[in-house]
């Protein structure tokens, strides 16, 4: 693997969690009730998916939809626009993070601390958790590219072929 691939490929991550994390901080105030509702209705969702030993790409969708809801609950067009287009860089290298061993759980037990967290209006706890997550996520990939001695390209290449099988 290309060391500047995936020095790149955590910067990526790195930007999109702080991103992430003030989209959260600014949700906890702006989010209305019914907001707050799809976004638990969806995480509760997923959390059903995870029992069921449901499909992962199904739960990926749902993992992408949580944080779209998020963002969208920040009310700041400008946070909104800039986020989604750093999101979309990194969108089809996310979907991996999760095929780790255990990540699934680790990913919706992430999200059970923002859902907590944004239900009691705090917004450090949201934000902090927010960034933790997307970093995990970040970190989970690059383990994931270490261990199975992918190369940045190789990932690239399957991350383009599972974006063709969604659309």
């Amino acid at each position: 693997v290309s060391a500047m691939d995936t020095a790149k490929l955590l910067e990526l991550f790195e930007a999109l969690a702080e991103l992430e994390s003030l989209a959260a901080r600014l949700a906890c105030a702006r989010m209305s009730g019914s907001d707050k509702a799809t976004l638990l209705a969806v995480h509760e969702e997923a959390a059903a998916l995870l029992v069921s030993d449901g499909d992962d790409s199904a739960y990926a969708s749902l993992g992408e939809r949580f944080h779209q809801l998020l963002l969208e609950g920040c009310r700041n067009q400008v946070l909104i626009e800039s986020t989604s287009t750093l999101a979309n860089r990194v969108y089809p290298y996310r979907r991996y993070q999760v095929l780790a061993p255990g990540r699934l759980q680790r990913n919706q037990d992430d999200h059970d601390l923002i859902v907590d967290a944004l239900m009691a209006g705090d917004e450090s706890r949201a934000a902090d958790a927010m960034r933790g997550h997307t970093m995990e996520q970040g970190d989970a990939l690059v383990r994931f590219i270490a261990l199975h001695k992918v190369t940045y390209s190789e990932l690239q290449s399957r991350s383009a072929q599972l974006q063709e099988e969604n659309v």
